[in-house]
């Protein structure tokens, strides 16, 4: 999660036509196919709302570019709950857990039908090692990876439910406007019970925050759309002040 949105308010990303932000890699890899030493052969896979895509435990195979479509990913905590650890869009990568021990700590299902690009890990490593550049993009989508959990166990230790709630709202819109949509007006692929499982809240009281935040007019939610109305208004929340 990311705690400070830079987009000002209503600016608009170049549209959908334009390249996603794993382009860069995704053409380093040379993903299109070939049989050139160093080529890796991209192999899509499309899923239903609901299928998983990887099990908790499962070996480490792939990791999987986002392409369209939305996912979480959820593991039993020690309290013996389930608890969303994330979620991934388009031009996202997900299961980079299983990097640390050779397998996958999270499962992670689709939100709606989606697509992704399997990328083979073991063809991954070794890519990364011939191509210098393309070890670089990757570690640096691997430190993001490692800087919004940071920012996460921020939210959760330090700011109350209002705080939590605004901030994943604020990093959704960040993340929308990377994708070229609208950082103010969008679908919410997850349900409300999982945004309180990923900020640490119950349903009822993410549920209470939206209906304050409607009456106070920082947003305006309607089932699965919302429309982010005051952006500098949940930023002051955080104790950030105007960034327009």
């Amino acid at each position: 999660m990311r705690i400070i949105p830079t987009i000002a308010p209503g600016k608009q990303a170049p549209p959908l036509s334009q390249p996603c932000s794993l382009e860069d890699f995704c053409q380093a890899l040379d993903l299109c196919g070939g049989h050139e030493a160093g080529r890796l052969a991209c192999v899509r896979q499309r899923l239903t709302r609901g299928d998983t895509l990887v099990h908790v435990g499962e070996r480490l195979s792939a990791v999987y570019a986002i392409r369209s479509g939305a996912f979480k990913a959820d593991a039993v905590g020690d309290n013996g709950n389930l608890q969303v650890m994330g979620f991934y869009f388009r031009g996202e990568i997900a299961c980079l857990d299983g990097i640390a021990h050779g397998h996958y700590c999270s499962r992670v299902t689709a939100l709606e039908d989606s697509e992704v690009c399997i990328i083979p890990y073991s063809q991954l490593e070794r890519a990364c090692r011939l191509n210098s550049q393309l070890q670089r993009r990757f570690l640096r989508i691997m430190g993001g990876e490692i800087t919004m959990q940071q920012n996460m166990l921020l939210v959760l230790g330090s700011m109350d439910a209002e705080q939590r709630i605004a901030a994943f709202l604020l990093d959704l819109g960040a993340r929308s406007l990377a994708r070229g949509h609208s950082f103010s007006d969008m679908h919410l692929a997850m349900t409300r019970e999982d945004i309180g499982s990923y900020v640490g809240s119950t349903l009822e009281t993410v549920s209470r925050v939206f209906s304050r935040f409607n009456e106070r007019g920082l947003i305006n939610a309607r089932g699965k759309h919302i429309c982010l109305l005051d952006i500098p208004g949940l930023q002051r929340l955080l104790g950030q002040g105007d960034r327009v």
